[in-house]
């Protein structure tokens, strides 16, 4: 954690663009990337929709009233055959009504269909879910990427001081006539060669910065600065069968595969009920006259009734509905199958690479410590005139990429671990 904090602070007073911090926690990067990513919006959409899509089908089961108001001027001159002097004058009709029908029995038509829109919406709770968890696990990697970049850019910067001191240390000697000029040039190489790397470390920072920035969907140059640190968590790696296992039951993509095989199932249910008859009842009730001022409840008109409709003949539409949905539903079952595939064969992988990351990580400890021996020997032969600049730098650099290793390890552990617990749907 002093490393990390450490390499931050430099960072913050070597890149000015960085200063003005804006400090986040991996929790807190993670709830803004959720808020503002569109994908999440989208899926989030798509349930308000299907709200919407839910209400619809929902008011068949409601009494459907209508109100109407008209007239109607009519004029028969069929009379004329009979009379040809009659007189013939127009006849004019207004009429209010309020007219009214009822489903009665559908025979599971319109509750299926309530059903089927319900699982939809369901099936969107997990689409949602489903966004969230890819958002998360890449802001995971984003997150520990930049900060990486920064430990890696402390590293190149420790570097390059030290190679500025070594100079110095080679200068005096070179004064005090104890080593050459060939030592002093050494070190001159090795200090202008330091500063290449950084240049390199500095724009990993800034390209970090922005790929968490683009995940949060804020500026690319936000000053987006990430609170915390690369840290070896230890985890105890279950077993692939029950990787797979809690992945099956925890996964929003299966729930929505299921949900949607259940939807399926619905559709196909309405499909064959197409052609079964449907029950309803109707009224009317209003009030008919001669004129717009007599419309009173003297001159009132009712009608009440019950329909029956049974269809007889579409044509195929019915028996074509009914391929569709099977149809439909095949290809469900066909896209869970692929599913428990895919997330099976991710689970080995991810599982495959967390052991690989802990593996590596453990290693590079060793490496430190031997390269620390061996810069701490370097250094004291050095001082002591039995040891070239030459050697020294070897060490350094040796020591250097060892830091790094194990910082890149420890990047990749916590990555590989963020990935093992999406696998799950944990994380």
């Amino acid at each position: 954690m002093k490393r990390v904090s450490l390499a931050i602070i430099f960072l913050a007073i070597a890149l000015p663009s960085l200063a003005a911090e804006n400090a986040l926690t991996i929790d807190e990067a993670v709830d803004i990337a959720i808020e503002n990513n569109f994908s999440v919006k989208h899926a989030e959409q798509a349930k308000s929709r299907l709200e919407g899509v839910v209400k619809e089908v929902k008011s068949s089961i409601y009494p459907q009233v209508d109100l109407s108001a008209g007239y109607l001027k009519t004029r028969d001159e069929s009379v004329l055959d009979f009379n040809p002097t009659a007189d013939i004058d127009s006849i004019d009709q207004y009429h209010v009504k309020a007219t009214a029908t009822q489903l009665i029995y559908s025979f599971g038509k319109v509750s299926g269909a309530i059903d089927a829109a319900k699982g939809e919406r369901e099936r969107s709770d997990e689409e949602i879910a489903s966004a969230r968890r890819q958002v998360t696990l890449a802001v995971h990697d984003a997150f520990y990427g930049y900060l990486y970049a920064i430990e890696a850019r402390g590293l190149a910067a420790a570097t390059l001081e030290q190679r500025k001191r070594h100079l110095e240390v080679a200068k005096k000697r070179f004064k005090a006539g104890v080593t050459n000029r060939l030592e002093v040039l050494r070190s001159e190489v090795d200090a202008a060669n330091a500063e290449v790397p950084l240049i390199s470390a500095d724009n990993a920072v800034l390209e970090a910065r922005a790929k968490l920035n683009n995940l949060l969907a804020l500026d690319q140059n936000a000053p987006t600065l990430p609170v915390g640190s690369l840290e070896y968590v230890e985890t105890k790696i279950p077993p692939l069968e029950n990787v797979i296992e809690r992945a099956l039951d925890k996964r929003p993509e299966m729930k929505a595969l299921l949900l949607a095989r259940d939807v399926s199932e619905k559709a196909l249910s309405i499909a064959r009920a197409d052609n079964l008859p449907t029950i309803a009842a109707f009224g009317e009730y209003g009030f008919t006259a001669d004129e717009a001022s007599n419309l009173d409840g003297d001159r009132e008109v009712w009608v009440a009734g019950v329909t029956f409709t049974m269809p007889i003949f579409n044509g195929g539409s019915s028996s074509g509905l009914v391929m569709q949905q099977e149809a439909t539903l095949t290809d469900v079952e066909v896209s869970l199958l692929e599913l428990k595939d895919a997330i099976a064969f991710e689970a080995r992988t991810s599982r495959d690479a967390l052991q690989e990351a802990e593996a590596i990580y453990k290693a590079s400890a060793v490496v430190i410590e031997q390269a620390n021996e061996a810069l701490k020997l370097a250094e004291t032969g050095f001082r002591e005139g039995v040891a070239t600049t030459l050697d020294v730098t070897d060490a350094e650099l040796s020591l250097t990429l060892a830091k790094t290793n194990r910082a890149s390890a420890l990047r990749n552990h916590m990555s590989a671990r963020a990935h093992l617990l999406s696998t799950m749907g944990e994380l």
